[in-house]
């Protein structure tokens, strides 16, 4: 059973989505409990006939632990898997009361930044937990530095894309219509950025680096930010200032697919990360990336094969990348099919279902 803060989307809710499509219903049942707001995923996993319970957890509330505790036995939960961003002590410690197994997950950074600090009851916490499953080795690291978790806790598993979905993507004629629809010629050298647009994701520093590097492309180059988010007043401004608005272009996050299908390279200008699920997304369109070096970036970009990995907050490095990718075709093609060749053997939901099937075995003595 896995439990979600909410059910309005994002990445842990996508990541249960995935398992639930693709884990062997023989040998597995996949139960959601959301201890938050309801969403459209979770009309989406009723759709798919995932059992769903909606509830707060709280260890200082004994009718809600109680009412976790009857559905437990209810339904016959073998494994609790929690995906809040900071698992309760109180899960893992009932878990264990029940006599269940209890696993939880670590997918970014956020959870020991600012105020977020490790705790003693996070520590106590990691002391009832039988396994914490990372999206990254960089993530594990931090998580057995931060606290102190043994390493035989700890288990890396990439996040995997839904290769027939994403093919959809790539619709040839969606790409010509949004870049007719910008004003992008048919041979023009498209760089796009999708993500939420805060200080965190660096575009910035991106927009920097384009201007810088505007004149020295070869051809009519062209970027797009696709994306909502409270740094979007300040990136239109710097466009303004700098007369970038026939080059660059912000668009809502609604036409992500469209401007994957327009895109030539696709960049990830982060200043720190967990694990970019948008990049495996390019490469399983057979775009070359240029990812800064922040989180689990360098796991999946292999500098120099199928992209450019450059410091974070460096807009200068930025810039040479996508010149050096951009004035090169054949450079271009290269990196774009070792993109694709990659997210094809390492970051399928099969490959991912795969791992976690084996991790709940063990746990549960099957190996």
């Amino acid at each position: 059973m896995f439990i979600l803060p909410w059910l309005k989307g994002g990445n842990a809710e996508t990541y249960v989505v995935n398992l639930a499509r693709s884990i062997d219903p023989k040998e597995f049942e996949v139960l959601v409990w959301c201890k938050g707001d309801w969403g459209p995923v979770g009309d989406e996993l009723g759709r798919m006939g995932v059992k769903v319970m909606d509830g707060p957890i709280s260890p200082l509330r004994p009718d809600q632990m109680f009412r976790l505790w009857r559905y437990v036995r209810r339904e016959h939960v073998d494994i609790i898997h929690s995906l809040s961003l900071r698992p309760t002590a109180g899960e893992a410690f009932m878990s264990k009361l029940m006599l269940r197994k209890y696993v939880s997950s670590r997918r970014s950074t956020r959870q020991w930044e600012g105020k977020n600090k490790v705790r003693m009851r996070d520590r106590v916490r990691d002391r009832f937990t039988d396994k914490i499953v990372t999206n990254s080795n960089m993530i594990a690291r931090l998580a057995g530095r931060l606290e102190n978790v043994p390493v035989n806790k700890l288990v890396t598993i990439y996040d995997g894309v839904p290769m027939d979905e994403l093919s959809q993507w790539s619709s040839v004629q969606d790409g010509e219509e949004l870049r007719k629809r910008l004003n992008i010629p048919e041979i023009g050298y498209v760089i796009v950025n999708v993500a939420d647009m805060r200080h965190s994701k660096g575009q910035m520093y991106l927009l920097k680096a384009f201007h810088e590097a505007r004149s020295k492309f070869l051809g009519e180059t062209h970027l797009i930010i696709c994306g909502e988010g409270e740094e979007r007043d300040n990136l239109e401004l710097f466009i303004k200032h700098n007369s970038l608005g026939s080059r660059v272009h912000i668009i809502g996050a609604e036409e992500k697919p469209a401007v994957m299908a327009a895109g030539d390279v696709f960049v990830v200008s982060s200043l720190g990360e967990g694990f970019s699920r948008s990049i495996i997304e390019a490469m399983a369109l057979g775009m070359p990336i240029i990812a800064t070096s922040v989180g689990g970036n360098p796991e999946v970009v292999m500098d120099g094969l199928n992209g450019i990995i450059v410091p974070p907050a460096d807009s200068d490095k930025l810039s040479d990348a996508m010149l050096r990718v951009g004035n090169n075709i054949a450079r271009r093609k290269d990196m774009g099919q070792k993109s694709l060749d990659r997210a094809r053997s390492e970051f399928t939901l099969e490959k991912m279902a795969q791992a976690h099937e084996e991790m709940y075995s063990k746990l549960m003595g099957k190996d």
